[in-house]
């Protein structure tokens, strides 16, 4: 963080200062009282397990210069407390001012599918030659955006930032409040559709994001995701450049091979692409990370070298071989767009059998029944062996494996409970088990359980 005072700090946030407030610089921000260090602003949010309120007495006892607290908020001693209406709004003011003050070209990322990954690959990149921020998680919100701006120091060349959305103008707001010089979009596809209600809506979500890029600045956009728009906005105003496989992009990936342990491609038909990572869809991720760091100043081969290092983000299509099974770990996020790629990746395994733990997409709205049976008729489709559907729409996805070319086998589960109980004995030594659900599916204790040493050993291929 580049230091501030309090008083920079209060006037950026809006603040009420306490009494007791005292001018001093603050040298870092922290939401965890455990974490606050000397010099820290201690911002209290309220979550729905907890509320940071409960930890500011601890946050000063470690040092924290200021406490950013709801207004009305006292302690029964004096304390150097800043009021304000809503704690995460001022965190946000706060960030948006630290931007303005600081040096580094920011790099903001968003996309239905492929936006962490992306964001991995570019500081990858720039990390290996330049002073780089970005959170190295999924801090794509009202609270992670902030907090990965306000990471960042005065000598940071570039900040790396993800931005997520759940509902409409959520992009707009956090792009507004990081003023990015390069914009990229990943991917458009059902996503959140339970808060835009069709991929028309998610499209001007996302591209939204280009309505705040500085004048003079870059944007990059999947063309599939453009594909049929014949004006794109701002165009006199920020430079355009499309990427991705599809024919018509200005940066063309093309001739991608790809199996579990690397993906190869060609980038502007005369670069070489060596990914040690599976996954096609991820020849076009390195593709806009290619030309947004080409753009940065690293030349070409660095780049192609840079990338041919790239792993992958934790429970993204991390690949674990035993001398059981190998497990894709792919159970971070899921939507219809991100299981298709998942499956095109299992798809590869062509010597042993094709096993899929398929569990919940989340925020789908009223079609959710609907795309879990298209997930089900996908996964039958591409050649899936045996098909475990877990969660809510487990029967959903069962029912559409049901419909699709037979040979297939279909379980079907409630719960992880029960999931874990009986998935030993559905499966054989040799396996290759995709693992896939949105975050709150939970089926990391799938591949927990996977992983373990206590899962019974006399399995045996039959």
């Amino acid at each position: 963080m580049i230091s501030m005072s309090v008083a920079q700090i209060a006037w950026s946030a809006n603040a009420t200062p306490s009494s007791a407030i005292k001018d001093g610089m603050i040298t870092g921000v922290s939401t965890d009282s455990r974490a606050v260090n000397p010099g820290d602003l201690f911002v209290a949010i309220k979550g729905d397990r907890f509320d940071g309120h409960d930890y500011v007495e601890q946050a000063i006892e470690r040092g924290a210069m200021a406490c950013l607290v709801t207004s009305g908020f006292r302690l029964k001693s004096p304390a150097s407390l800043l009021h304000v209406g809503d704690v995460v709004d001022a965190l946000g003011k706060i960030a948006a001012h630290h931007r303005r003050i600081g040096n580094a070209k920011v790099i903001a990322i968003t996309g239905s599918a492929g936006k962490t990954t992306t964001k991995a690959m570019i500081a990858h990149v720039l990390g290996e030659h330049f002073p780089i921020a970005y959170a190295p998680k999924s801090f794509n919100n009202q609270i992670g955006v902030p907090l990965t701006l306000l990471s960042a120091n005065r000598d940071d060349r570039f900040v790396i930032v993800e931005i997520g959305t759940s509902r409409p103008g959520e992009v707009s707001a956090l792009s507004a409040m990081t003023r990015p010089d390069v914009g990229v979009v990943t991917s458009v596809g059902a996503a959140h559709l339970a808060g835009f209600g069709s991929i028309d809506a998610i499209r001007r979500e996302k591209m939204s994001l280009f309505d705040h890029v500085v004048n003079g600045g870059r944007a990059y956009v999947n063309a599939r995701a453009v594909d049929g728009i014949s004006i794109l906005p701002r165009s006199a105003e920020i430079g355009w450049q499309t990427f991705g496989d599809h024919p018509e992009a200005d940066l063309c990936v093309t001739n991608i091979e790809s199996n579990l342990k690397q993906t190869t491609a060609q980038i502007d038909g005369r670069f070489a692409l060596e990914l040690s990572v599976a996954g096609s869809h991820n020849a076009v991720n390195a593709c806009a990370a290619f030309g947004i760091c080409l753009a940065c100043g690293v030349s070409a081969q660095q780049i192609l070298a840079s990338l041919k290092t790239f792993e992958m983000p934790p429970m993204r299509l991390n690949v674990n071989a035993s001398d059981r099974w190998t497990i894709i770990d792919d159970c971070y996020n899921a939507n219809p767009l991100s299981v298709a790629a998942s499956l095109d990746v299992l798809k590869t395994e062509t010597k042993n059998r094709r096993v899929f733990v398929a569990g919940t997409m989340a925020e789908l709205g009223e079609a959710a029944g609907d795309f879990h049976r298209e997930l089900g008729l996908n996964a039958s489709t591409s050649g899936v062996d045996v098909l475990i559907a877990v969660g809510e729409f487990a029967r959903n996805v069962a029912s559409g494996a049901q419909g699709g070319p037979s040979g297939t086998k279909v379980f079907e589960f409630e719960t992880i409970d029960d999931a874990c109980a009986k998935l030993p004995g559905l499966l054989m030594e040799g396996d290759t088990i995709l693992v896939k659900g949105s975050r709150s599916a939970g089926l990391e204790r799938i591949v927990s359980q996977l992983t373990s040493k206590q899962v019974p050993s006399m399995l045996r291929a039959t």
